[in-house]
């Protein structure tokens, strides 16, 4: 059997409350009762003063011009007979067992007896007036005009009572509302998470638990929501370790090819200072590269690395992406002057720049082209930072999609139609394994790669 929480907390509270009141209540109303009833044996004690201290005889009028006063019957006895009464029905021998109080003030409400199917309390005192020497002075009062004033002064308590419980038990419910209302929100949050919607409640304006209590499922989503993502990339990062070893085999062989055809082939055909022949020499030494650090990806392993001029590497690289850049109208500039020595590996540097400037290019060469030879500006920026150097290729093609915008170092995360979304992953790991980071922002209608280089020469 299911039980709230909001049950929980109301019923006890409710219970507490109802008990509270039914006392109160009680007690007020057997106060208010007791009230009434002194009210109208100090009436009735009032009238007997009066007709004991009165110098006329209790006629016949005097009576009933007392019951019309104090709503009593009156009857008066002398020796046990009967002289005058209001009743009509009354016979003496009713009264003759009946007690008489000594003195008005002992006179009290506490006989009750039926006349002719009528119910009255009785009380009798003996009048002691020298108008009315050894007479007795029976009242009867009605049990039903009684029970009328006992319920006029139990009443206003009664309802009082109920009002006020009522009133606090709403009061209850709308304070456990407040408690499991959140507590609701949090049960759906909840399934929403293990359904894998992991989107945040809204805080409370109360700073209390229950709101602590919100701060922290919403802070297990975003840790789930960040393992989850770690999972992704952990499982694809192992897809890609998987791929890159068959892979990288029959690349590299592919690649060991073409080498020795260019070789022959510069063997039987030697020409001075060709430009493309170096070029396809330099591409496939990059074929190579690229090969070992998939091969190598996320692998902790010792590299030696040797002082190296970074604005070397970047005059190395351009020439390999300006045939691309120049087929696409694409103007590609270097900005950086002096020298930007630093620890690395040169060829996985090389791999970095020239992995940054296709991607580039070919960003803008995707835009609609203009009428102008030249519609797109690749820039390389060569840094120095407190702490190392920053190399940074801009652009100004449309910028990454916003779906992968956050996740584009990421394995197998790529926007293009052929791509695999491996070359920004290498461009991470070459920049961790020099103790640095790539970064990417969209600044100015521009696209910025950055890549923050540490000098560990000093180390």
């Amino acid at each position: 059997m299911r039980w709230p929480l909001r049950i929980q907390l109301l019923l006890p509270f409710a219970a507490v409350l109802l008990a509270i009141m039914v006392v109160v209540t009680l007690v007020t109303a057997q106060i208010s009762v007791a009230n009434a009833k002194s009210r109208i044996e100090s009436r009735l004690r009032d009238v007997a003063a009066v007709l004991q201290s009165a110098t006329f005889p209790l006629s016949d009028a005097v009576l009933e011009q007392m019951k019309g006063l104090s709503g009593a019957q009156y009857a008066v006895t002398q020796e046990g007979a009967l002289i005058r009464s209001t009743l009509g029905d009354l016979q003496s021998d009713q009264l003759a067992s009946l007690n008489v109080a000594d003195s008005i003030d002992d006179l009290t409400l506490t006989e009750e007896m039926s006349i002719k199917d009528q119910r009255y309390f009785h009380a009798a005192v003996a009048l002691q007036g020298r108008a009315q020497p050894g007479q007795v002075l029976h009242m009867f009062y009605p049990v039903d005009s009684y029970r009328k004033a006992w319920a006029a002064a139990a009443g206003p308590p009664f309802w009082i009572g109920l009002f006020g419980f009522v009133i606090l038990v709403l009061v209850a419910f709308a304070l456990a509302r407040t408690v499991t209302a959140p507590i609701a929100q949090l049960q759906k949050q909840v399934e929403r998470i293990a359904a894998g919607d992991a989107s945040p409640i809204p805080p409370r304006g109360t700073n209390d638990e229950v709101r602590d209590l919100v701060d922290a499922v919403n802070q297990l989503a975003e840790q789930l929501t960040a393992y989850d993502e770690k999972i992704r990339t952990l499982e694809r990062t192992r897809v890609l370790g998987q791929l890159g070893a068959g892979f990288a085999h029959q690349v590299r062989n592919a690649a060991t090819g073409c080498k020795l055809a260019l070789d022959i082939h510069a063997l039987h055909c030697p020409l001075e200072n060709d430009e493309s022949m170096a070029i396809a020499n330099q591409q496939l030494a990059l074929i190579t590269t690229h090969l070992r650090a998939i091969v190598n990806f996320g692998k902790e392993e010792r590299r030696d690395f040797q002082p190296v001029d970074l604005r070397e590497v970047v005059l190395e690289a351009l020439p390999l992406v300006r045939p691309l850049a120049q087929h696409h109208h694409v103007n590609v500039t270097f900005v950086g002057e002096g020298n930007f020595p630093l620890q690395g590996e040169p060829t996985l540097l090389q791999t970095v720049l020239v992995n940054l400037l296709t991607n580039a290019v070919e960003a803008i060469a995707a835009q609609p082209h203009s009428d102008q030879p030249v519609h797109g500006e690749v820039r390389v920026e060569l840094i120095k930072e407190a702490d190392g150097i920053c190399l940074t290729v801009a652009d100004n093609g449309p910028g990454l999609p916003d779906e992968i915008a956050a996740t584009a170092f990421d394995p197998l995360i790529t926007s293009k139609r052929e791509g695999v979304g491996l070359g920004l992953t290498i461009v991470r790991e070459v920049a961790r394994v020099h103790h640095g980071e790539a970064t990417c922002r969209r600044v100015d209608g521009e696209t910025r790669f950055e890549i923050h280089l540490t000098d560990t020469r000093s180390e």
